[in-house]
């Protein structure tokens, strides 16, 4: 067994408790990505139907987040661990601690349950910005593409 001193120790805590919060902002961002995913279609008709570009998404379309299902959680687990095993190796040589693996544990939960809302509405906005403009950029180029579609519904009603 490696004796640390008190500062490698201390170190290895702050460690432990930047990963844990990192990955609490990395598991909120996949859920937003998640969400996003499963509403593509709503995405889609955002693009095509929203009066401005700049409204959000989530309120026009009821874009809501979904929670995380098996496979989203066995891979959450299976990162966690992989990014324990990196902090371990970075923080105290590779040696496994237990303590560090408990600070790293209640860091995520704890951000998780406090600034996961937060961290939702923060993802919400930005996704709607980067929506709104790429909808700014590719609305003159569908647009036509839309009247000759609608011409042509209106031809054969």
């Amino acid at each position: 067994m490696i004796a640390f001193t008190t500062e490698e120790i201390l170190l290895s805590i702050i460690y432990s408790i930047g990963f844990g919060v990192m990955f609490s902002c990395l598991y909120s961002a996949s859920l937003g990505l998640i969400s996003l995913l499963k509403s593509g279609s709503k995405i889609f008709a955002f693009f095509m139907v929203s009066a401005s570009p700049f409204d959000g998404f989530k309120q026009k379309w009821g874009f809501r987040t979904y929670s995380p299902g098996p496979v989203h959680s066995f891979l959450s687990i299976i990162l966690f661990a992989i990014g324990y095993s990196i902090t371990s190796y970075v923080s105290l040589d590779g040696e496994i601690r237990l303590y560090t693996l408990i600070v790293s544990f209640a860091s995520f939960y704890l951000s998780n349950s406090a600034f996961s809302i937060i961290l939702n509405k923060i993802f919400l906005k930005f996704l709607s910005l980067i929506l709104a403009l790429f909808s700014c950029s590719v609305r003159p180029i569908l647009s036509p593409l839309c009247m000759l579609i609608n011409a042509a519904k209106k031809r054969k009603i």
